[in-house]
Protein backbone atom coordinates (compact mmCIF):
# COMPACT_ATOMS: atom_id res chain seq x y z
CA UNK A 1 0.00 0.00 0.00
CA UNK A 2 1.40 3.48 -0.74
CA UNK A 3 2.50 5.90 2.00
CA UNK A 4 0.88 9.55 0.77
CA UNK A 5 1.61 12.97 3.15
CA UNK A 6 -1.76 13.93 4.48
CA UNK A 7 -2.91 17.59 3.12
CA UNK A 8 -3.27 18.62 7.02
CA UNK A 9 0.79 18.26 7.17
CA UNK A 10 1.74 20.23 11.00
CA UNK A 11 4.09 22.97 10.84
CA UNK A 12 7.65 22.41 12.38
CA UNK A 13 10.21 25.20 12.11
CA UNK A 14 8.98 27.12 9.79
CA UNK A 15 8.86 23.65 7.99
CA UNK A 16 5.98 21.33 7.21
CA UNK A 17 6.59 18.07 8.44
CA UNK A 18 3.96 15.55 6.37
CA UNK A 19 1.85 12.83 8.26
CA UNK A 20 1.83 9.61 6.80
CA UNK A 21 -1.07 7.75 6.48
CA UNK A 22 -1.27 4.52 4.31
CA UNK A 23 -4.04 4.00 2.38
CA UNK A 24 -5.02 0.82 -0.12
CA UNK A 25 -4.62 0.88 -3.49
CA UNK A 26 -7.45 -0.17 -5.68
CA UNK A 27 -5.96 -3.22 -6.19
CA UNK A 28 -5.84 -4.06 -2.63
CA UNK A 29 -9.07 -2.63 -1.33
CA UNK A 30 -10.68 -5.81 -3.91
CA UNK A 31 -8.31 -8.24 -3.36
CA UNK A 32 -9.46 -7.23 0.27
CA UNK A 33 -12.74 -8.84 -0.16
CA UNK A 34 -11.42 -12.01 -2.15
CA UNK A 35 -8.38 -12.45 0.24
CA UNK A 36 -7.92 -15.94 2.20
CA UNK A 37 -9.78 -15.93 5.45
CA UNK A 38 -6.87 -17.79 7.24
CA UNK A 39 -8.61 -17.86 11.02
CA UNK A 40 -11.78 -19.71 9.66
CA UNK A 41 -9.81 -22.65 8.32
CA UNK A 42 -7.60 -22.63 11.41
CA UNK A 43 -7.13 -25.91 12.93
CA UNK A 44 -5.57 -25.23 15.56
CA UNK A 45 -5.04 -21.48 17.11
CA UNK A 46 -1.10 -20.23 17.72
CA UNK A 47 -1.43 -19.80 21.27
CA UNK A 48 -3.07 -23.18 21.72
CA UNK A 49 -0.35 -24.55 19.44
CA UNK A 50 2.68 -23.45 21.59
CA UNK A 51 1.19 -24.09 24.55
CA UNK A 52 0.11 -27.51 24.07
CA UNK A 53 3.63 -28.44 22.89
CA UNK A 54 4.72 -29.23 26.20
CA UNK A 55 4.11 -32.45 27.91
CA UNK A 56 3.36 -31.06 31.57
CA UNK A 57 0.35 -28.63 29.94
CA UNK A 58 -0.98 -31.10 27.88
CA UNK A 59 -1.22 -33.63 31.50
CA UNK A 60 -2.58 -30.44 33.11
CA UNK A 61 -5.89 -30.50 30.23
CA UNK A 62 -6.68 -33.97 31.06
CA UNK A 63 -7.55 -32.35 35.21
CA UNK A 64 -8.98 -29.05 33.75
CA UNK A 65 -11.24 -30.38 30.92
CA UNK A 66 -12.81 -33.03 33.91
CA UNK A 67 -10.91 -36.42 32.12
CA UNK A 68 -13.29 -39.04 33.28
CA UNK A 69 -12.06 -41.27 36.35
CA UNK A 70 -12.28 -44.71 34.70
CA UNK A 71 -10.35 -43.40 31.87
CA UNK A 72 -7.65 -41.78 34.33
CA UNK A 73 -7.49 -44.82 36.50
CA UNK A 74 -6.70 -47.08 32.96
CA UNK A 75 -2.94 -48.22 32.25
CA UNK A 76 -3.63 -46.95 28.24
CA UNK A 77 -5.77 -44.04 28.41
CA UNK A 78 -4.70 -42.64 31.72
CA UNK A 79 -3.49 -38.74 31.47
CA UNK A 80 0.45 -39.45 31.54
CA UNK A 81 0.11 -41.68 28.76
CA UNK A 82 -2.39 -39.67 26.52
CA UNK A 83 0.34 -36.79 27.16
CA UNK A 84 3.08 -39.10 26.16
CA UNK A 85 1.62 -39.79 22.81
CA UNK A 86 0.63 -36.38 22.03
CA UNK A 87 -2.96 -36.23 23.23
CA UNK A 88 -4.60 -32.97 25.36
CA UNK A 89 -7.88 -33.57 26.81
CA UNK A 90 -10.70 -30.82 25.16
CA UNK A 91 -13.61 -32.20 26.61
CA UNK A 92 -15.21 -35.63 28.49
CA UNK A 93 -14.28 -38.51 26.53
CA UNK A 94 -12.44 -35.83 24.30
CA UNK A 95 -9.04 -35.77 22.90
CA UNK A 96 -6.87 -33.82 20.83
CA UNK A 97 -3.37 -34.35 18.91
CA UNK A 98 -1.60 -30.83 19.01
CA UNK A 99 0.93 -32.02 16.20
CA UNK A 100 -2.11 -33.12 13.30
CA UNK A 101 -4.70 -31.64 15.06
CA UNK A 102 -7.08 -35.07 15.44
CA UNK A 103 -9.74 -34.96 17.60
CA UNK A 104 -11.05 -38.35 18.47
CA UNK A 105 -14.29 -38.66 20.93
CA UNK A 106 -16.12 -41.39 23.10
CA UNK A 107 -12.41 -43.52 24.57
CA UNK A 108 -13.23 -46.24 26.67
CA UNK A 109 -10.40 -47.76 29.13
CA UNK A 110 -9.57 -50.00 26.74
CA UNK A 111 -8.33 -48.04 23.94
CA UNK A 112 -4.40 -47.88 23.38
CA UNK A 113 -3.90 -43.85 22.27
CA UNK A 114 -1.21 -44.74 19.99
CA UNK A 115 -2.57 -47.52 17.86
CA UNK A 116 -6.66 -44.96 17.89
CA UNK A 117 -3.70 -42.43 16.55
CA UNK A 118 -2.01 -44.14 13.92
CA UNK A 119 -5.37 -45.67 12.90
CA UNK A 120 -7.06 -42.33 12.47
CA UNK A 121 -4.18 -39.87 11.65
CA UNK A 122 -1.77 -42.14 9.36
CA UNK A 123 0.44 -39.16 8.17
CA UNK A 124 0.57 -37.20 12.10
CA UNK A 125 3.72 -35.22 12.02
CA UNK A 126 4.82 -37.51 15.50
CA UNK A 127 4.23 -40.93 13.45
CA UNK A 128 6.20 -40.08 9.81
CA UNK A 129 9.11 -38.40 12.57
CA UNK A 130 8.88 -41.60 14.70
CA UNK A 131 8.74 -39.70 17.99
CA UNK A 132 7.53 -42.00 20.56
CA UNK A 133 7.68 -39.87 23.97
CA UNK A 134 6.92 -36.28 23.18
CA UNK A 135 7.65 -35.69 26.75
CA UNK A 136 11.56 -35.87 25.99
CA UNK A 137 12.78 -34.31 22.47
CA UNK A 138 16.18 -33.43 21.43
CA UNK A 139 16.63 -29.96 19.96
CA UNK A 140 16.81 -31.71 16.26
CA UNK A 141 13.70 -33.48 16.75
CA UNK A 142 11.71 -30.49 18.02
CA UNK A 143 13.00 -28.25 14.96
CA UNK A 144 12.13 -31.54 12.66
CA UNK A 145 8.37 -31.52 14.17
CA UNK A 146 8.11 -27.70 14.54
CA UNK A 147 8.46 -27.56 10.90
CA UNK A 148 6.13 -31.08 10.22
CA UNK A 149 3.57 -29.45 12.12
CA UNK A 150 3.27 -26.32 10.55
CA UNK A 151 3.83 -28.05 7.21
CA UNK A 152 0.33 -30.14 8.09
CA UNK A 153 -1.40 -26.55 9.87
CA UNK A 154 -1.24 -24.85 6.44
CA UNK A 155 -1.58 -28.25 4.42
CA UNK A 156 -5.05 -28.30 6.33
CA UNK A 157 -6.01 -24.62 5.57
CA UNK A 158 -5.53 -25.12 2.26
CA UNK A 159 -8.00 -28.51 1.93
CA UNK A 160 -10.57 -26.43 3.36
CA UNK A 161 -10.23 -23.53 1.70
CA UNK A 162 -10.24 -25.59 -1.91
CA UNK A 163 -12.92 -27.46 -0.42
CA UNK A 164 -15.30 -24.05 -0.01
CA UNK A 165 -13.81 -22.99 -3.20
CA UNK A 166 -15.13 -26.46 -4.74
CA UNK A 167 -18.97 -26.13 -2.77
CA UNK A 168 -18.77 -22.40 -4.19
CA UNK A 169 -18.00 -23.51 -7.40
CA UNK A 170 -20.83 -26.35 -7.45
CA UNK A 171 -23.14 -24.03 -5.81
CA UNK A 172 -22.80 -21.30 -8.67
CA UNK A 173 -23.01 -24.20 -11.28
CA UNK A 174 -26.07 -25.31 -10.13
CA UNK A 175 -27.64 -21.83 -9.80
CA UNK A 176 -26.64 -21.20 -13.35
CA UNK A 177 -28.18 -24.71 -14.55
CA UNK A 178 -31.73 -23.36 -13.06
CA UNK A 179 -31.34 -20.17 -14.52
CA UNK A 180 -30.70 -21.68 -18.02
CA UNK A 181 -33.39 -24.16 -17.84
CA UNK A 182 -35.73 -21.39 -16.79
CA UNK A 183 -34.53 -19.30 -19.62
CA UNK A 184 -34.82 -22.06 -22.44
CA UNK A 185 -38.36 -22.69 -21.04
CA UNK A 186 -39.53 -19.27 -21.27
CA UNK A 187 -37.85 -17.75 -24.16
CA UNK A 188 -39.45 -18.25 -27.72
CA UNK A 189 -37.10 -18.58 -30.63
CA UNK A 190 -38.18 -17.45 -33.97
CA UNK A 191 -36.73 -20.05 -36.65
CA UNK A 192 -36.54 -19.50 -40.41
CA UNK A 193 -39.69 -19.70 -40.99
CA UNK A 194 -41.32 -17.13 -38.82
CA UNK A 195 -42.51 -19.67 -36.50
CA UNK A 196 -42.45 -19.12 -32.93
CA UNK A 197 -40.90 -22.02 -31.14
CA UNK A 198 -39.52 -22.30 -27.07
CA UNK A 199 -35.82 -23.81 -26.45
Amino acid sequence: MPAIPRSDAKENDGETSPQWVTEPSPSAATAAGKALNITAFEPSPAEEREIMQSNARRVETFTVKKWPGKLSKSSTTNPQRMAEIGWYCTGPKTAKCYACFKVLEGWVPEDNPKTEHEKHCTDCPLSTISITDTSVLTWRQMIKLDLAIEWRRKKLIAQREWDKVVMLHQQQSDELKGLLAKLQKDTPIHDVTGQESYL
